[in-house]
């Protein structure tokens, strides 16, 4: 039975092959942000599988990103409070490279075993348009805590 298609899922109901995509771990869980299609171009999907949780070993639809990207770079930062948040930065939409940059916070389930991305919301641009770069996030811990 096909199944409607669209650029997160193929008409058999997988997760589309994309390239370009980038990839970054936030709370156990694997996101898989935009990336480019044969068949769609450019993507905003964001897709997420985790071991543990609910859905573990199910790939999930997050929401999507503000825009297209293809050759983006993603990365993923928790604060001292436990939030996190997904970065993606740069790429192209298939028209252009990008100097955007956007993100989305994370909620945890109250099971504490399982989180989700809320909507992604535009950052300040980056002074230089980037694509096919990478990105890392780094938490600062004082020598004294070492």
């Amino acid at each position: 039975m096909a199944l409607f298609q669209s650029d997160i899922c193929n008409h058999m109901g997988h997760p589309r092959q994309r390239t370009g995509a980038a990839a970054c771990v936030l709370q156990g869980r694997l996101y898989v942000v935009g990336g480019f299609s044969s068949d769609f171009g450019a993507l905003q999907s964001v897709i997420s599988i985790s071991k543990e949780g609910r859905q573990q070993g199910e790939w999930r639809k997050e929401g999507s990103m503000t825009c297209r990207r293809e050759g983006v770079a993603a990365c993923a930062y928790e604060d001292s409070l436990g939030f996190g948040s997904v970065v993606a930065l740069g790429g192209s939409n298939g028209t252009g490279i990008l100097a955007t940059a956007e993100k989305a916070t994370s909620t945890l389930h109250e099971d504490g075993k399982d989180s989700e991305l809320n909507h992604f919301i535009d950052l300040p641009d980056m002074p230089i348009k980037r694509a096919n770069a990478t990105a890392a996030a780094l938490r600062f811990v004082p020598a004294s805590r070492l």
